[in-house]
């Protein structure tokens, strides 16, 4: 078999190919081509279909060495370190529960933890024995600690594991140039919270230069742990050593599974061709370009110029888009990758500037928070008032729309079960089709907010011929046909539940 010339992993000079696939080739570092495998449940191993990639536009990134099906895996993923947030508090360090007023304390450290069992986990352990090592015990009163865990359990994998140590120092990207410029306060904080509490832990055996990049690092590349959201648990961050290659596109390809034992599993959302780039998404997909864009410079510090930041239409779904005040007619971003662009009327060429559509989606967004929660009326009221203000596909109407679709059929006081107006039922059932509609332009193919919305408008539509056939509006064949529709559909959501209700497990 000829070896190709590069490693699929790293980049350098290949010494084999893999003899299952035939698709990408390895260095001499095991640890890099067990990277290529996944194993099933009989623990057979399979081949992952991809590839890490760089150049100067796009830096480290994933592609497909070959066809990739919707729904297939892609890529299985455990963390090399788990941990709180920098700025967590009041949480297990080992599984992130809240803590009660007595919590278990660990008899090595006397760092608390939510049991005995939890004490002795093995993420604990690693911070644990740095604490033994420089005769570190925390003091009672000390409660600002949740600060170095992570970034102490990453500096471990130097000794622990010199060749991913090595892979986060080089090759993983951070942006602490960007949050000393634009976050000065944060990087403030970073440095007495962290940098320095280690340095003195650690009696300065830890060197500034290195803690500041495993905080960039995380800052960057960290993932938000599947935790329940019960109340009753924190906030946790896992770095994945593949998965933090990916790149973000606001209309992505892949769909992301965490599991409560802190395993990821990247599945195609849609059918992937030979040598496209594999993408997921940082930010929700129902939102506008202008929100959407905001939130990544905040956060991850650069400017989303992908293919639908880039068109004013959003992909034609026009979540963004307002009505002129003047004519009614379409008022999009003149240059939608300008924050501080101008917006115009399609219609007469009235401009709006961006201070008017911030004010705008500032105001509905907070009438949506301000909504009775249990009623679709309120939410009816606010698709009402923005009607000549907002396009009818814009988000914020879609989330209305959504708040609709939900409630109308599955509350006390309005109920498929105690029966219901023809009206509200058509209602809904309009709801379901127009948001599916426009969400399937920016975020196609399998993914859980469309199993929701089929599964409203599945039990819509039986409602709904099934009041027809009692008035004789509608035979027995129409009645079968809607029967066929909700199989089909069960068959489909037993099959998405079972690989996306995993997350829980």
């Amino acid at each position: 078999m000829k070896i190709k010339a590069e490693c699929f992993y790293c980049g350098n000079p290949a010494t084999a190919s893999c003899t299952t696939c035939g698709l990408v080739s390895f260095c001499s570092e095991p640890s890099h081509k067990a990277l290529h495998y996944g194993h099933k449940k009989d623990e057979t191993s399979f081949c992952f279909p991809f590839a890490v990639k760089r150049n100067s536009q796009l830096g480290r990134h994933l592609v497909a060495t070959r066809d990739i099906k919707a729904l297939e895996v892609i890529l299985e993923e455990s963390p090399l370190v788990i941990g709180p947030y920098i700025s967590s508090n009041n949480q297990c360090l080992e599984c992130f529960k809240t803590l009660d007023t007595s919590p278990h304390s660990c008899i090595s450290c006397n760092y608390p933890f939510c049991s005995q069992e939890c004490s002795q986990g093995p993420w604990h352990k690693i911070e644990c024995s740095a604490f033994q090592k420089y005769g570190h015990k925390r003091d009672e009163n000390d409660n600002d600690f949740y600060s170095i865990i992570t970034t102490l359990r990453l500096l471990s994998l130097q000794e622990s594991k010199p060749e991913f140590w090595n892979t986060i120092m080089k090759d993983m990207l951070d942006h602490n140039s960007d949050i000393q410029e634009y976050t000065p306060e944060k990087w403030t904080s970073y440095e007495e919270t962290v940098v320095k509490k280690i340095q003195s832990l650690t009696k300065g055996n830890a060197d500034t230069d290195t803690l500041t990049r495993l905080i960039g690092v995380i800052d960057t590349n960290g993932a938000d742990l599947n935790l329940p959201h019960d109340g009753k648990h924190g906030k946790g961050t896992g770095l994945y050593l593949i998965y933090s290659n990916l790149n973000h596109s606001c209309v992505c390809n892949t769909k992301t599974i965490n599991f409560q034992d802190r395993r990821i599993e990247m599945r195609a959302s849609v059918n992937i061709s030979k040598g496209e780039q594999i993408c997921n998404q940082y930010v929700r997909p129902n939102k506008c370009t202008l929100a959407r864009r905001t939130t990544i410079k905040n956060k991850w510090y650069f400017d989303c110029c992908c293919k639908r930041c880039a068109d004013p239409t959003e992909c034609g779904s026009y979540l963004g888009a307002l009505l002129c005040s003047s004519c009614k007619s379409v008022v999009l971003p003149i240059n939608p990758l300008e924050t501080e662009s101008n917006w115009a009327c399609k219609g007469c060429s009235k401009e709006y500037d961006v201070e008017y559509v911030m004010g705008v989606l500032i105001s509905v967004g907070e009438s949506l928070e301000e909504a009775t929660p249990y009623d679709p009326n309120s939410y009816e009221k606010i698709l009402y008032d923005t009607q000549d203000l907002l396009h009818p596909n814009h988000y914020l109407r879609i989330e209305a729309e959504l708040k609709v679709a939900a409630l109308i059929g599955n509350i006390p006081t309005s109920s498929f079960s105690k029966g219901m107006p023809r009206p509200a039922v058509e209602r809904k059932r309009q709801c379901c089709f127009h948001i599916l509609e426009v969400l399937s332009l920016v975020d196609p193919g399998f993914n859980q907010w469309r199993v929701q919305i089929l599964s409203e408008l599945t039990k819509t539509k039986l409602y709904l011929v099934n009041l027809d056939f009692n008035a004789g509006l509608a035979d027995k064949v129409e009645v079968f046909k809607i029967l066929q529709e909700q199989q089909v559909f069960q068959y489909y959501l037993a099959y998405n539940q079972s690989i996306f209700s995993r997350q829980s497990k």
